[in-house]
């Protein structure tokens, strides 16, 4: 039963059919500050990390090499989600890390984040680079 409660983490994997070689696919791991909540319009909630809990806990995402679509929600905004497309181009064998900043404004409503994903060994930045605002922030 202890097993159970300690939970397990585990990569997503955005393709179908049998495990493949890492020489074959793209790794992407969310940094500490943003969860992948959608690969390609599937819901998959990836956190950073190695969160515990009842269930299968995703860490990251195993994909082919092209182009995808992530959908993105800062970490710890559960109850006013702020969601975020950008479409990043990965290349097989290599790893990459979806990273996010927070700017601050006058007052939290104001502030806001960007994200934007990059190849962890050269920084090399392979996606548009996305806002995600708080949708009730007040109007200028």
């Amino acid at each position: 039963m202890l097993l159970l409660l300690s939970g397990c983490t585990k990569a997503y994997t955005d393709y179908s059919g049998p495990p493949r070689p890492e020489n074959d696919i793209a790794v992407i791991t969310p940094d500490s500050g943003v969860r992948i909540h959608a690969v390609n319009e599937t819901v998959v909630d990836v956190k950073p990390g190695s969160a515990k809990g009842l269930y299968i806990t995703y860490n990251r995402v195993q994909v082919l090499p092209g182009e995808h679509t992530l959908t993105l929600i800062p970490q710890g905004i559960d109850t006013v989600k702020t969601f975020t497309r950008l479409t990043a181009r990965v290349e097989a064998g290599k790893r990459y890390r979806v990273r996010s900043q927070f700017y601050p404004g006058a007052t939290d409503a104001r502030g806001y984040y960007k994200f934007w994903v990059d190849n962890e060994k050269t920084g090399a930045v392979v996606s548009d680079i996305a806002e995600s605002r708080n949708p009730f922030q007040p109007s200028k």
